[in-house]
């Protein structure tokens, strides 16, 4: 899910400068112990922040290597979205690992594009067409109710980890969402827009999510589950 970044002020804070420092070491490293190394500590610092609501450390780092290096910016901005949008969670002593989808709808019409509040027969028919088309056999999944415009959607990274959190925890106990959807932004009226459907797959740790990752017989080729997601769509 693409995250949006803001102007910072904090360019030269000590946490930036680590953030920069280690991202430019990834980004250079010549083996994959290595770069378990550097990931690791990335991610531990990125981690901090996004439980701390840091976003203008992260924003400001991001700047600053697309600026100097943008081989490590990819490497950095490849870092704090997969933190934000996946996630390990432990549930009845057991590891769960979860994943952000945002499912794009293109929609055209001669009046109002639909947005707002989905139906359960909407989300009952979304939540059949991933699991007969792309979620694999041992997956439960958690779906907002909410049909997203563009502009309503997570615009940091600090967001998008606090919507995973919260998913996640929906899809493996098969709780509420726990979203305020009644303070959503006001969407803009035009002609064509997408839409989106948010939702979190999540699976025992070890197992696949999708069903291109699970072994023969029940392995499904991506373009096939592609196909199969278009027609129940």
């Amino acid at each position: 899910m693409a995250v949006h970044r803001t102007k910072s002020s904090q360019r030269s804070s000590p946490d930036v400068e680590r953030l920069v420092a280690d991202a430019i070491s990834l980004a250079a490293s010549g083996s994959h112990i290595e770069d378990q190394f550097w990931e690791e500590r990335l991610n531990v610092r990125l981690m901090r922040l996004l439980k701390s609501q840091n976003q203008n450390v992260i924003d400001a780092a991001l700047d600053q290597t697309f600026r100097i290096n943008t081989v490590a910016f990819e490497v950095l901005a490849d870092c704090a979205e997969t933190l934000a949008e996946s996630l390990v969670m432990e549930h009845e002593e057991r590891n769960w690992d979860v994943l952000l989808l945002a499912l794009p709808i293109v929609a055209h019409t001669r009046y109002q594009i639909p947005s707002g509040p989905l139906s359960a027969s909407a989300i009952e028919a979304t939540a059949a067409a991933l699991h007969s088309s792309i979620a694999s056999t041992d997956t439960r999944l958690a779906i907002i109710p909410w049909l997203y415009s563009i502009d309503q959607m997570p615009h940091s990274h600090c967001q998008t980890r606090l919507l995973t959190e919260s998913l996640a925890t929906a899809a493996i106990t098969g709780s509420e969402i726990k979203i305020e959807l009644r303070e959503m932004s006001e969407t803009i009226a035009v002609l064509a827009d997408p839409r989106f459907i948010i939702a979190a797959v999540s699976a025992p740790s070890g197992s696949p999510l999708f069903r291109w990752q699970a072994e023969p017989p029940t392995r499904q080729e991506r373009g096939v589950s592609l196909i199969g997601w278009q027609n129940t769509m």
